[in-house]
């Protein structure tokens, strides 16, 4: 009501006056209500930038007022190009690899990727190391997820605990590891589908998936993905995550292999 107030004075400088309503659809009822008469018979110097993440949640009675405009995620390596044009700016050193994690935290948004930065700076000034971004946004080596795909593949069970509980015991929050693993698991199922990096997954991780494509079933890493996505949903529910994520990978282990059709007609396949 404030806001509807105000926007009766034309501006003290300037052709407009522009209010920016950030995350509009957490606006009440009554508040969507209180602003539609102004929306409906603006003054000719008011705009009002209306930003959400979710429009279904907006009345249709606001959108039928407004011109909508969908900004698309922001591509990785413009994200990547923006950083480096900060970082050089402000004369902070960094590792390429830091930049390239922190576009694939964000997810498209360049806000989120520079609320990211701005902690990792926070920690140290003088230069981004990969072991300082991987801490703060609670990231998990590579390779940890290799040993932990191939253990579950090879039905190693101890290995598997002893993996978890290792990772865990460095200070990895559970659903981190979760999110890790099944980002890793969807990145290799994807390489191993198309035999592009889509997902820029690391030297170490291509390496590794190409020495061992013969044994990485697709079919298999799907299974494992879609159960492990199930079980991500469910495990802040529980009351001992820990003891739910040692069962769940032990499950894993003990899932069979996925069968060809072409290995049953051939008589090939193993009961």
């Amino acid at each position: 009501r404030e806001l509807r107030e105000s926007a009766k004075y034309p501006p003290t400088s300037g052709k407009y006056r522009v209010y920016i309503i950030d995350e509009v659809h957490m606006l009440t009822k009554e508040a969507f209500n209180a602003l539609l008469k102004t929306l409906e018979e603006p003054a000719p110097y008011i705009i009002f930038i209306l930003a959400t993440t979710d429009p279904h949640k907006i009345p249709p009675t606001i959108i039928s007022r407004t011109q909508r405009f969908d900004f698309k995620r922001i591509s990785i390596n413009d994200i990547i190009s923006q950083l480096t044009m900060i970082l050089n700016s402000e004369k902070i050193n960094y590792e390429e690899q830091c930049l390239k994690l922190i576009a694939l935290k964000a997810d498209g948004g360049m806000r989120d990727a520079l609320s990211v930065l701005d902690q990792i700076i926070a920690y140290n000034a003088a230069k981004i190391e990969i072991d300082t971004v991987m801490s703060v946004l609670g990231l998990v080596n590579s390779s940890v997820f290799q040993n932990l795909l191939e253990s579950i593949l090879s039905g190693k069970q101890k290995d598997v605990l002893d993996i978890l509980e290792k990772t865990i015991s460095s200070g990895v929050a559970i659903t981190d590891l979760i999110s890790g693993f099944n980002d890793f698991v969807r990145n290799s199922l994807v390489y191993l589908s198309t035999k592009q990096n889509h997902y820029h997954l690391d030297d170490i991780a291509i390496q590794w998936l190409d020495s061992h494509k013969n044994v990485l079933e697709p079919m298999d890493l799907l299974r494992i993905l879609e159960s492990t996505i199930k079980f991500e949903v469910s495990v802040k529910k529980l009351q001992h995550p820990g003891i739910g994520l040692e069962t769940h990978f032990l499950k894993l282990t003990a899932m069979d292999s996925t069968v060809k059709i072409s290995e049953l007609l051939s008589g090939n396949a193993v009961n």
